[in-house]
């Protein structure tokens, strides 16, 4: 018998003579990244709504920049903060905090492959969120109609004539009910960067990639549905009632959201117009919900604990999407359904279980 161990360092054992059959026959490493197509498809994206729209929409904007510098910080951050849990795991489980373990470590998480794998990713997703954020805004200025009230029609079809939102709302629901659904709503943002850095230094490279790949591609899924579909959501057709008082942090983006959508008339080539980075309104699809949908299909085998909290979080942002008003439940249901069919997807581009190289 010979013992193999391929790039997800799980060993297997086989018979000597098919050693060399495996090997032969196993992936090969590759160079090119599954999300380096999400890439190339995102500013096709760009150029192609460009030609035909005349909007000078463009994946470069001065936001790039200012993009790629936060992303590091915020992965960098995280990336250091996962070393120190995983240490103290590790020393909780009885090891010795020894200069081998200290290497591997600092290996794992602070060698140049990892850098260099996680610089690569944070240019390139920032770009892909740079053409989102474009695209997303020029939705207005493309397709100016609205399809809210044909989305309430089919929200109360799906709930055999209740609509989620408004009698949510009206049941007059506690306080801390609300105020806890806004900040864990809200803590999406900040997950994002977690989640990163987590596949950033996983052991299964290929599966970090497909984690990357499908990342990526959920923001352009949503832009091309938000082009087809445009809506605002509840909160937008009904501001008296979306958020509640409770849910301050989601009122004050609702705020700067629609200041900016209201102000927006031009998009220039060179500068913004009036556009910045993060606005524009699209409730269908939810993508707090595809994000957290990724979540929940990426973590499912990374240990119970992982699984259970992301599949309890994903229902916590389903929730608070409807109760902010900030979507309809059936955002989320597609929301859901993307995340699981990306998921499924990315599995099938060019590379996606070979061994990368070069991180």
């Amino acid at each position: 018998m010979t013992i193999l161990s391929d790039y997800t360092h799980s060993t297997v054992c086989i018979p000597v003579d098919r050693a060399d059959e495996i090997v032969r026959t196993s992936p090969q490493t590759t160079w090119v990244r599954p999300y380096d197509y999400i890439l190339v498809a995102s500013v096709t994206l760009t150029l192609f709504l460009w030609a035909v729209t005349g909007i000078p929409l463009s994946p470069f904007r001065p936001w790039l920049t200012g993009t790629v510098q936060r992303n590091l910080f915020y992965i960098f951050a995280c990336v250091v903060l996962i070393a120190f849990v995983r240490s103290v795991m590790y020393v909780a489980r009885g090891g010795r905090f020894r200069r081998r373990f200290l290497d591997a470590t600092l290996v794992r998480h602070f060698g140049w492959r990892p850098l260099f794998g996680a610089l690569r990713y944070i240019v390139l997703c920032s770009i892909v969120l740079t053409v989102y954020s474009s695209i997303k805004q020029a939705i207005p200025l493309i397709n100016p109609h609205r399809y809210d009230d044909a989305l309430v029609a089919v929200e109360r079809a799906v709930h055999f004539g209740w609509n989620p939102a408004w009698s949510l709302i009206a049941s007059n629901p506690p306080t801390w009910w609300l105020t806890f659904l806004d900040y864990a709503y809200y803590t999406w943002f900040p997950f994002m960067p977690m989640v990163a850095a987590y596949f950033l230094v996983h052991r299964n490279r290929a599966k970090r990639d497909r984690y990357f790949a499908a990342f990526m591609s959920v923001w352009i899924i949503a832009d091309l549905i938000g082009l087809l579909i445009p809506s605002h959501g509840p909160c937008y057709v009904d501001p008296n009632t979306f958020p509640p008082t409770a849910m301050y942090l989601c009122s004050m983006t609702q705020d700067w959201l629609w200041m900016n959508y209201s102000a927006l008339n031009e998009i220039t080539l060179l500068g913004n117009g009036n556009m910045e980075f993060g606005c524009g309104l699209m409730a269908m699809p939810s993508l707090h919900v595809i994000v957290v949908g990724l979540y929940v299909t990426f973590l499912w085998d990374e240990g119970r604990w992982l699984r259970y909290l992301s599949i309890a979080y994903a229902a916590l942002v389903l929730i608070g999407s409807v109760y902010s008003g900030w979507h309809y439940a059936i955002d989320g249901y597609v929301g859901f359904a993307i995340a699981f069919l990306v998921t499924w997807a990315v599995g099938k581009l060019p590379g996606a279980w070979r061994r990368p190289v070069g991180t």
